[in-house]
C-alpha cells in the first residue's frame, strides 16, 4: 500500500488501487490508520495494480507495438 501526496495520480489510477492520495498530515494519518485496519486487502490491491500498470515488460511491449507475451 502507498500513502502519497495527491499531485494528480488519483486521476489516473483506479479508486481501489492500494494508493491513498493525501493533501495534508491529517489525511495521511487517516490513510495509514485505514491501511493498517485492512492490510491484507490493501496489499492485494497494490500488488494487482503494480502487476497491471507498472510491469516494465508489459509497458515496453505496448510502447513498441508488440503483442502481449503469451501466458
Amino acid at each position: 500500500p502507498v500513502v502519497t501526496e495527491d499531485t494528480g495520480g488519483s486521476k489516473h489510477l483506479p479508486q481501489q488501487s492500494g494508493f491513498h492520495f493525501v493533501d495534508d498530515l491529517e489525511s495521511a494519518s487517516d490513510a495509514v490508520t485505514e491501511i493498517i485496519s485492512d492490510w491484507a486487502s490493501f496489499s492485494r490491491q497494490s500488488r494487482s495494480v503494480a502487476v497491471e500498470l507498472f510491469d516494465s515488460e508489459r509497458n515496453l511491449r505496448k510502447i513498441l507495438g508488440l503483442p502481449p507475451r503469451p501466458a
